[in-house]
């Protein structure tokens, strides 16, 4: 009984804390666009007036109004999905995939990286538009966390024996995305997949707030399967993840 009370508050605060989440993000987003809406009006109405000091002032606040603006997207994309309730049909998952790379286009081109594919993707349960935030946000951050010459991604899937609750076995996907980027410290490991976490190794590679693998963990335990990663400093890193 004690523990069932504890796992109902611990519910209760979580719930609490999403929809905290929720409401303060959504009433951030006003006076946001607020801000940049103003600063864009300065800019081209008072361009002279403000000499080339003031000018660089009003950049600058531009820009950190558009992060806070990313940063506010995320955490409303965050709660929805801790509210999510899935939508799962049958999904072509190579279909999703080759979405999924056009919207990386630009991404792929600039950092030159090579995407290898070895066999087409199995066809399975889930909601693809959730998954595709999935493979989207493994994909990006094996392209953006590459320290090599050569970028080198490659996206697959393995069977992996699973037991039913009848006792036969059947066998279930195991996807992954790979690289052979600068790979993950030990002691970092454990903190992947928090929210807003950052790794230090990886802060000179851009200004992401390290919001896309928790909500990616999210995604995935939502269908009832795992996210891990295993990864050699220097080396690469592969995360794999199930969907049932």
């Amino acid at each position: 009984m004690k523990l069932q009370k504890l796992m109902g508050q611990l519910e209760r605060s979580t719930q609490e804390l999403d929809d905290f989440a929720y409401l303060v993000s959504h009433d951030l987003k006003e006076p946001l666009s607020g801000i940049d809406a103003y600063s864009k009006l300065l800019m081209e109405d008072y361009s002279e007036e403000l000499g080339s000091e003031g000018r660089a002032h009003l950049e600058i606040l531009q820009r950190l109004s558009k992060r806070m603006e990313k940063l506010v997207d995320t955490l409303l994309q965050y709660s929805r999905v801790s509210e999510l309730e899935l939508s799962p049909k049958k999904t072509d998952l190579d279909s999703l995939l080759d979405k999924v790379l056009d919207s990386l286009r630009v991404t792929v081109e600039k950092s030159g990286a090579t995407i290898n594919v070895p066999r087409p993707l199995p066809v399975v349960d889930c909601d693809g538009a959730w998954v595709r935030e999935v493979f989207s946000s493994l994909i990006g951050n094996a392209i953006t966390y590459n320290d090599k010459e050569e970028n080198r991604v490659e996206i697959g899937w393995q069977d992996k024996p699973k037991q039913s609750n009848d006792g036969s076995e059947n066998s279930h996907p195991v996807f992954y995305v790979r690289d052979n980027g600068m790979g993950i410290d030990e002691e970092e490991k454990s903190k992947v997949f928090d929210l807003f976490t950052r790794l230090k190794s990886r802060i000179k590679f851009g200004e992401g707030i390290g919001a896309s693998l928790a909500i990616a963990r999210k995604v995935v335990e939502k269908h009832g399967g795992e996210i891990w990663l295993e990864s050699q400093p220097s080396e690469g890193t592969t995360f794999y993840f199930t969907l049932a």
